[in-house]
């Protein structure tokens, strides 16, 4: 006899198996891809609590396109202009705000 676990499978045909095999490789992945998404709403969720983004990114980053600040370069964003981000960089880091304050 085989394994222990070769008589779950046993008596299955390689059609239902390979069925069996998709469905569970697909399902896993979702899970993971649920996992990912879960990961990034919360930090995205954690950064808009903080201040730290716009509640509406995606048309924010729309019209920053649309004039011209910002363009797509493959799957980054990038200042068009060098004089505003080096402005931008010179300078100091805003105090933080009274809710994201330590005791």
């Amino acid at each position: 006899m085989g394994p222990a676990y070769y008589w779950v499978w046993e008596g299955i045909s390689f059609g239902v198996g390979t069925g069996i095999g998709a469905a569970v490789g697909h399902f896993g992945a979702f899970a993971i891809g649920l996992i990912a998404w879960l990961r990034y709403v919360i930090a995205m969720s954690l950064m808009r609590l903080r201040g730290q983004l716009p509640w509406k990114i995606a048309p924010f980053l729309d019209w920053v396109h649309r004039v011209g600040v910002l363009r797509i370069h493959g799957v980054a964003w990038q200042f068009r202009h060098v004089e505003l981000q080096q402005w931008l960089s010179s300078q100091p880091a805003p105090a933080s705000s009274p809710s994201t304050s330590t005791k």
